[in-house]
């Protein structure tokens, strides 16, 4: 999967990068050999720097002035013009080319990461696990679509915040998804309830699904496509109003986080509003922080609306406070 854009940019938008680049395109991005002339690689080589170092930012700072682009463009034209047979030649090129091209897909997307307005302040690449950072790289590095470079940037910010947020089966996943796969995985997770709270707890993702033919309904091949790929646990049964689950707003006031506001919704006792518990996996939970939760849910208050023809009172929560009472305002 090379791109996923949220539900504000059109619902999903996948651009898939073929990794094949012309000779000017590669020319154009040789830029990743330092002022001295010698090739820096993230990891991986003999010179193994720290990811997002301070002098990673230095280079991705003399990359912006154009200080060593000459030397990359140097080093290639040495082995051109060199007395060795024409096919190692063009072998050994290919190869510049390649790591070169590699290496500076990785600094945009450390750029990318670095300048990103949700990187913490505290956040510290020093915390990073190197087996993690060794896999980000091979990943990483093969995406030249800007798209996907933003997609990993993100992912990375996700990373540096919080080490431990994306497991390497995740970005394994990740690399490995069709784009009918990230439509399907984005069109599940604007579906979903639940994420991330205001006060950082995390609330049980909800994929809200109706019957096959009707509203929010996803197709069963994109559901098996998601199933097959580890990222969820479930296939196309019904989400509203039919079998066991859980009840919402059941006797008392739940607080639901629904897209970008929460919703405050109570029922009558015993009469919640009962919806099937469908389940991510570990790695769907995970890959479902690079997409935009509930989106569709969100849209034109849909749940809320389809909460309120059902009998329930529903609002919109505009704080909690300490002691557990909530501010709101009527929908």
């Amino acid at each position: 999967m090379d791109g996923i854009q949220d539900c504000g940019s059109g619902a999903v938008a996948v651009s898939a990068a073929s990794g094949n680049m012309s000779g000017n395109e590669l020319t154009a991005k040789a830029s990743v050999v330092d002022a001295s002339g010698t090739m820096v690689r993230i990891g991986g080589g003999a010179r193994r720097e720290p990811f997002l170092t301070s002098s990673l930012r230095a280079r991705i700072n003399a990359k912006a002035q154009g200080r060593y682009v000459d030397s990359a463009l140097e080093q290639i034209r040495k082995v051109e013009q060199s007395d060795i047979d024409v096919a190692a030649k063009n072998a050994i090129v290919a190869t510049l080319n390649r790591s070169l091209a590699h290496q500076l897909n990785l600094e945009d997307i450390a750029e990318k990461a670095v300048s990103s307005p949700d990187l913490k302040e505290d956040a510290d690449p020093g915390r990073l696990d190197p087996e993690w950072v060794d896999k980000f790289e091979e990943h990483a590095g093969a995406k030249y679509d800007e798209d996907a470079q933003r997609l990993w940037a993100r992912l990375l910010t996700g990373e540096l915040n919080k080490p431990g947020s994306y497991s390497r089966k995740s970005m394994r996943i990740l690399d490995d998804m069709e784009r009918e796969d990230a439509e399907a995985f984005a069109s599940l997770c604007a579906r979903c309830a639940g994420g991330v709270l205001p006060w950082g707890e995390r609330q049980q993702l909800l994929p809200l699904l109706m019957e096959k033919g009707q509203e929010l309904a996803l197709p069963e091949s994109g559901l098996a496509r998601l199933k097959g790929l580890g990222l969820i646990e479930f296939g196309n049964s019904s989400g509203f109003g039919l079998r066991e689950g859980m009840r919402l707003g059941d006797g008392g006031w739940q607080v639901l986080k629904v897209g970008s506001c929460l919703l405050g919704v109570r029922f009558p006792e015993c009469e919640g509003f009962e919806v099937t518990v469908h389940r991510f996996t570990r790695y769907g939970e995970e890959l479902s922080q690079l997409c935009d939760l509930g989106c569709e849910l969100d849209r034109n208050d849909l749940l809320a609306n389809k909460l309120k023809q059902a009998g329930g009172e529903v609002v919109r929560v505009m704080e909690i406070e300490s002691d557990g009472r909530m501010r709101y305002a009527p929908l």
